[in-house]
Formats: structure tokens, sequence, C-alpha cells
């Protein structure tokens, strides 16, 4: 039974963002989007948008959770079936090439690839980090597989509390962690601090990955040499909570590190690679997603987001001489301006009401 629920966790990290990936880059005849590193964290980041926007409307309608765990799976479903027919050969031939190909097979790059293990080890095999947070997100999430209900009951006394406009609300990174706990049957703490500190910590690095690739030029000694020094950096860097260090090794279940670790960087090296000719409508509804991604990790996320999109559109729209860049970006802030846009307006009228 076990090995099933481990079968399960592997393949909705692994299968599913990868044919999701590779499908939201058809057509798109680019160097960044031939990568099976991209097609992984982007599927990934594709799965949480999607989630995003049908969570938030299940959690302030109050439906049962059950409810989104079918739907959400069965366009799942859809997405891996549409792009593992489509595409399925196609990854095939290009794991295999990757496989074969002696290139990676360097000193440097195989060292960088055990200290990423290790760090990937020892945060599923050590105690990770403990806090406050613990007694809410995990909660939230552990609650909202026992009692079907997102969000209504209170994390701290276990009654009822009821639904409203909220940073919780609206968002949708526990909710993510009740789905996996659902639909592998681990427990949600389990895949708080065993299942996502090991697959989070790898897709942080497959970012890292993709930016050394653009930055050394497909060198594996020079890639490899790169994230040994982020690697170092990484682990020397525990001497505060607010370094990145903290995020990604020690809270990698947190929404907010999801975000700081790996959206936000993708986002960053996303809106660089696009900065050729021409700009494709795919590319768009890809950023679109991303940006609803963060939010639905943290809102904070989500304004980050929105300040990568509008600062790299105006790069991009100097950079061309073409206002209509700035203008089809700023368009794809809207979705994830809205969740924070939401956020701020109860927060203003609650202090206005209280004040």
């Amino acid at each position: 039974m076990m090995i099933l629920k481990v079968v399960v966790i592997l393949i909705l990290f692994s299968v599913v963002p990868l044919c999701i990936g590779k499908a939201a880059t058809a057509g798109i005849q680019k160097y960044y989007a031939d990568c099976i590193p991209f097609w992984m964290i982007l599927g990934f980041l594709i799965m949480l948008g999607v989630f995003q926007l049908i969570t938030v409307p299940f959690t302030l309608a109050e439906i049962p959770f059950h409810f989104l765990v079918y739907l959400y799976s069965a366009i799942l479903l859809l997405l891996v079936v549409y792009g593992g027919i489509r595409y399925g050969k196609l990854l095939w031939n290009r794991l295999y090439k990757f496989i074969i190909d002696r290139k990676w097979l360097n000193v440097v790059f195989l060292l960088a690839i055990i200290l990423i293990l290790i760090q990937m080890l020892i945060s599923v095999f050590t105690e990770n980090h403990m806090s406050g947070d613990d007694a809410a997100y995990v909660v939230y999430a552990n609650d909202i597989v026992y009692t079907d209900s997102i969000f209504g009951y209170s994390p701290y006394t276990g009654e009822y509390a009821g639904i409203g406009v909220n940073k919780i609300t609206l968002t949708s990174w526990c909710v993510f962690m009740a789905f996996l706990s659902k639909i592998s049957g681990i427990p949600a703490a389990v895949i708080a601090h065993t299942v996502l500190p090991f697959m989070l910590i790898g897709y942080a690095y497959m970012v890292y990955y993709l930016m050394a690739r653009v930055l050394m030029k497909d060198s594996y000694t020079k890639i490899g040499w790169f994230l040994i020094v982020l690697s170092a950096l990484h682990i020397g860097g525990d001497f505060s909570i607010y370094t990145l260090t903290f995020r990604l090794l020690q809270i990698q279940w947190q929404g907010k590190a999801v975000a700081a670790a790996i959206v936000v960087p993708f986002l960053i090296y996303y809106m660089y690679v696009i900065n050729e000719e021409p700009l494709q409508k795919m590319e768009y509804v890809n950023l679109i997603l991303i940006s609803i991604a963060a939010a639905g990790c943290t809102l904070v996320g989500g304004g980050l987001a929105l300040m990568v999109i509008v600062i790299g559109s105006i790069s991009m729209a100097i950079s061309r001489r073409r206002i209509g860049i700035w203008l089809r970006s700023m368009l794809c802030c809207i979705p994830c301006g809205l969740y924070c846009a939401a956020f701020l307006f109860q927060y203003t009228l609650t202090a206005w009401l209280r004040g």
C-alpha cells in the first residue's frame, strides 16, 4: 500500500508536470522551450495556477472539498492524456537522448548533483523547522481532508469559523497540500515535512539549472560550478530566517517558501528568455498562469510576480520600441492583480470599520 502511495506522488511530481509543460510549449520554437527541466517546472506551475483558479471560487462558495478533488483530478487527467498521447513519443526520445548524452557525465556537474541530493535527503530525514505556522497551515490542510470543508474550521479551536475574504481564503497552497494528501492517502503532516521538502528542493535547483544554462551557454562544467557555489551558499546561509536558505532548506512546505525559491525566480528567468521575437500567444497564457500560481502560494508572491512582469515588460518594450508588448503584459497581470486587490480592499475596509 505504501508503495502505491509513493508511486502516486512520484507521478504527480514527474509525469504530470512533464506532460503538461510540454503541451504548454507546443508551437514555441525557441531555445528555452526545448528542455526537460523547463517542461517540468512550467508544468508544475501551471498545475498550481489552474488549482488556484478553481480553489478560490470553491472556497468562497463553501463547496465541499471532495468536489474540488474530483474536478481537479479530472482536469489533470485530461491534460496528461492529451500531452501523453500527442507528445509521449517525443518526451521518451528526449529522455533517452539525455541519458545517452555523455556531456552530463562531468565530474564537476555530478558533484553538484550529489550536493543537491544531500540537501534533499537531509531535509527529508532530519527534523524540519517547526513554528507557529505548523499550527495553522499544516492543520488547515489536515482539517480540509477530514472535515471536507475548505478553510471552514479554525485550526486553533477546531470549531466552525465560517468563510470570509482574507489572505488565507484567497490562496490555495494549503488546499493543494490537502489535495496531495487526499489523492495519495498520505497524511498532510507527512506531505508537508517529508514529501514536499524532497520534491521542492529538486524543483528549485531545476530553476537554478535553467538560469545557469543561459548564463553558461550549456557548458556542464560551468553549470556544475554554478550549482556547487549556490549549494555552498545555501548550506552555509542558515543564519537568519530572512535568508533564502531558511525558505529553501527549512520551511519548504510553506507557500511563501515555494514562491520565494521556485515561482518568482522562475518568473524572472521566464521574462528574460521570452524576450525574443516573436512573442507568441501561448507565452502570454503561460505568463498569466505563472503569476496566478505565485498568488496561489501567497498573496505577497502575487505582488512580487506583478512587479517582475511590469519591470520585465517595460524593459522589453523599451529595447524593442514596441508599446504593445507592455500593454499585453499588463493585461496578463489582471487575474493575479484581482486576488491582491480583493485582499487590499478587504483589509482596508476592515481597518476603516474598526477605526
